[in-house]
């Protein structure tokens, strides 16, 4: 019985170890939820870190102050969710509070349980007080084993109440979920705002595009005055035409010309650099496409990781769909900022016909310097005021010339300030994918969490499986015990009347055969029926038996035949010449009620409970098994109590023979002290054993 009281403290030590991991698991969980605020808090740190970037771009892009002042609002709005993940943080420190108040009364309950310990050890020690005196110990030994099933009881009522702390304790832990999901939700809510703050930079990007539209549109015009310049040089060259009669000016107006192809041949070197920085602009703009591509790609794996998760998660199913409505609307913010590089394709597309246009300008150009040569063939007439077009044709270049250079100053002004812009572009790129990998390490931590969870959910759901499996046995019986009851209540019918007028059964001869069948107990079983319950219009159908009662009268004194029965039976035959059997008057009216279920399912109730009786049988006996163990057990007692007599009459044996021996000298004080040291650690080596125990 010691055994299994220590066997019992064992397994609520066990319990306890469990509810100890329980606990672990919680703080556990408790970690990651801290650690995903402290990813969070970063991403807000990378947020606002991208906030100054827009604001530098301001500087450089005008229409951005409305954006970035919206960029603002979103920051706020994630100071206030940041604000209410710290509100949850301390309502679930509040919960571990209360876990460690549990905690501490499971502890007191195990002190109590040590309590019982040491009174079971109290009455081994009295026990052991009893062996010395082994005759009558039979009967109190019955005595101690019902005390000690008392123990064994209020032991199981202790554990029986930790387990109900184990369900509270399972209840904190799915309230501790269900935090842990609502800050997956501002997660997920927070990945939205970043997404949003995303399709901004891409807004952002499309303004940089419509910009560097405008830069091409100003190429388009400088080219135009190209045009208008190599207009000019044609009436330079109808200015030769007229000045050929004076050699010294065609000689200088041909240094002019040549020095006007110089110019042109310049402007033309002017153009394909700024046609090497459009392509190089182009560079930027692919090489931020590719950072949106690699930043889809992190949403993808993003996305692999929530799948991972719903995996894990199957519990949560709700929590999990929503997550994924937020990252369809994060792939269609994606295919928006798609569409955005994509009109930024077209307007390069665009800067590239222009391109072509302008040199399309300057091959026209080269074919008006031709015809100009072709013209200075020709020249008779002009010279007088040729010398005046001269001078104001020469102002007017250099005026165009310097109009030139100052716009193409503008230009490279103007392309160094959107590959700065770009550059800022591709930089908060690269922060919106740093922000999406923490996401993405967050999402994979709070997986790591659910799992943690899940598994502390199975070994809980383990346990209550067995307490449900208790319960659904007590329910079953209650089941039982109802449909009985039921059963009996609607075999109750409040009126009857039976009215026969008359009734005449003549049986001439009835012969009976059945084949290995006993109809008492239907016979009885029908009497029953028909004697205790008062039911309208019954109607039964047996195999080969046939009974229509259109109105009976029960009585004691009315006996049933049943006409026109064949039953087979091999050893057994009845025979009757004659039966008559006449009824004065009887009357019955009942409704029409079918027996047939009825009698059915009590038959099924009665083998049901017929299975019971052997199942509660073969309790008891293992009961008396376990009985005859006991006796076994006490024999053995028995059998160990007299060989402790048998040692203390050796033990008398030796005082006997040590009092024999009258000499007290050193050696026999000597001897006697030997003794007393063997018998000392015999003591401590029994007290050891006890400890080991």
């Amino acid at each position: 019985c010691q055994y299994l009281v220590c066997h019992c403290q064992y397994l609520v030590c066990h319990c306890q170890y469990l509810v100890c991991h329980c606990q672990y698991l919680v703080c556990h969980c408790q970690y990651l939820v801290c650690h995903c605020q402290y990813l969070v808090c970063h991403c807000q740190y990378l947020v606002c870190h991208c906030q100054y970037l827009v604001c530098h771009c301001q500087y450089l892009v005008c229409h951005c102050q409305y954006l970035v002042c919206h960029c603002q609002y979103l920051v706020c709005h994630c100071q206030y969710l940041v604000c209410h993940c710290q509100y949850l943080v301390c309502h679930c420190q509040y919960l571990v509070c209360h876990c460690q108040y549990l905690v501490c009364h499971c502890q007191y309950l195990v002190c109590h349980c040590q309590y019982l310990v040491c009174h079971c050890q109290y009455l081994v020690c009295h026990c052991q007080y009893l062996v010395c005196h082994c005759q009558y110990l039979v009967c109190h030994c019955q005595y101690l084993v019902c005390h000690c099933q008392y123990l064994v009881c209020h032991c199981q009522y202790l554990v029986c109440h930790c387990q109900y702390l184990v369900c509270h304790c399972q209840y904190l832990v799915c309230h501790c979920q269900y935090l842990v999901c609502h800050c997956q939700y501002l997660v997920c809510h927070c990945q939205y705002l970043v997404c949003h703050c995303q399709y901004l930079v891409c807004h952002c990007q499309y303004l940089v595009c419509h910009c560097q539209y405008l830069v091409c549109h100003c190429q388009y015009l400088v080219c135009h005055c190209q045009y208008l310049v190599c207009h000019c040089q044609y009436l330079v060259c109808h200015c030769q035409y007229l000045v050929c009669h004076c050699q010294y000016l065609v000689c200088h107006c041909q240094y002019l010309v040549c020095h006007c192809q110089y110019l042109v041949c310049h402007c033309q070197y002017l153009v394909c650099h700024c046609q090497y920085l459009v392509c190089h602009c182009q560079y930027l703009v692919c090489h931020c496409q590719y950072l949106v591509c690699h930043c889809q790609y992190l949403v993808c794996h993003c996305q692999y990781l929530v799948c991972h998760c719903q995996y894990l998660v199957c519990h949560c199913q709700y929590l999990v769909c929503h997550c994924q409505y937020l990252v369809c609307h994060c792939q269609y913010l994606v295919c928006h900022c798609q569409y955005l590089v994509c009109h930024c394709q077209y307007l390069v597309c665009h800067c590239q016909y222009l391109v072509c246009h302008c040199q399309y300008l300057v091959c026209h150009c080269q074919y008006l310097v031709c015809h100009c040569q072709y013209l200075v063939c020709h020249c008779q007439y002009l010279v007088c005021h040729c010398q005046y077009l001269v001078c104001h044709c020469q102002y007017l270049v250099c005026h165009c010339q310097y109009l030139v250079c100052h716009c193409q100053y503008l230009v490279c002004h103007c392309q160094y300030l959107v590959c700065h812009c770009q550059y800022l572009v591709c930089h908060c790129q690269y922060l919106v994918c740093h922000c999406q990998y923490l996401v993405c390490h967050c999402q994979y931590l709070v997986c790591h969490c659910q799992y943690l969870v899940c598994h502390c959910q199975y070994l809980v759901c383990h346990c209550q499986y067995l307490v449900c499996h208790c319960q659904y046995l007590v329910c079953h019986c209650q089941y039982l015990v109802c449909h009985c009851q039921y059963l009996v209540c609607s075999l109750s019918i409040p009126s009857v009347s039976l009215s026969i007028p008359s009734v005449s059964l003549s049986i001439p001869s009835v012969s009976l055969s059945i084949p290995s069948v006993s109809l008492s107990y239907l016979v009885v079983s029908l009497s029953i029926l028909v004697c205790q319950l008062s039911i309208p219009s019954v109607s039964l159908s047996i195999p080969s038996v046939s009974l229509s009662i259109p109105s009976v009268s029960c009585h004691t004194s009315v006996s049933l035949s049943i006409p026109s029965v064949s039953l087979s039976i091999p050893s057994v035959s009845l025979s009757i010449p004659s039966v008559s059997l006449s009824i004065p008057s009887v009357s019955l009216s009942i409704p029409s009620v079918s027996l047939s279920y009825l009698v059915c399912h009590c038959q099924y109730l009665v083998c049901h409970c017929q299975y019971l009786v052997c199942h509660c049988q073969y309790l008891v006996c293992h009961c008396q098994y376990l009985v005859c163990h006991c006796q076994y057990l006490v024999c053995h007692c028995q059998y160990l109590v007299c060989h402790c007599q048998y040692l203390v009459c050796h033990c008398q044996y030796l005082v006997c023979h040590c009092q024999a021996k009258q000499d007290h000298s050193i050696n026999s004080c000597q001897e006697g002290q030997n003794r007393l040291a063997v018998k000392s650690e015999s003591i401590n080596n029994i007290r050891f054993l006890d400890e080991g125990k």
